[in-house]
């Protein structure tokens, strides 16, 4: 931020085939070994729940079929005192500086939030809220209604094909 405090991180990538390599063998590599940990009966209740309840999000999930509504994945956080605010357009600036430079013409990411929650500040921000799932881990563990919030940025003056909007 202005001060030069670390007010949170970005991480973007633009490989869309290595990222769906990477991602295809950190799912499998999990469903396997939480069904080998779930069958031998290992670990403590909450953990056995935990694995239970990843791989039943992990499978609606998946049999949604759901493609990414941009190339451009984008993984970022902020310190809870900097979101929505100067923190946050600095990440939001760094990660269009990237997909600006890959060609792209915006980027999205994933966002848990308690539900009804962050969808509105994600918007002043310059996001769009364009689809919201239930977590169903994270609300067993934390006892409320969590919702993923799937949010797009365009790139000023980018339109989703990636042609230039022009300002009449």
């Amino acid at each position: 931020d202005a001060t030069g405090a670390v007010a949170g991180y970005a991480l973007v990538c633009t490989d869309v085939a290595a990222r769906a390599r990477w991602a295809r063998r950190r799912r499998v590599a999990f469903a396997v070994g939480a069904l080998l940990l779930l069958a031998a009966r290992r670990g403590s209740a909450l953990e056995r729940r935990f694995l239970r309840l990843r791989l039943r999000d992990g499978w609606v999930l998946w049999r949604a079929g759901a493609t990414p509504p941009l190339p451009v994945d984008a993984h970022f956080n902020t310190v809870a005192g900097h979101r929505g605010g100067s923190g946050g357009r600095l990440l939001a600036a760094h990660i269009d500086a990237c997909t600006q430079r890959a060609g792209f013409p915006g980027w999205y990411g994933e966002i848990n939030a308690i539900a009804g929650r962050r969808a509105a500040s994600l918007e002043r921000s310059g996001g769009r809220v364009v689809g919201r799932t239930p977590n169903r881990t994270l609300s067993a563990l934390v006892g409320r209604p969590v919702e993923r919030l799937t949010v797009v940025r365009m790139l000023p003056g980018r339109s989703a094909s990636g042609a230039s909007v022009d300002a009449a």
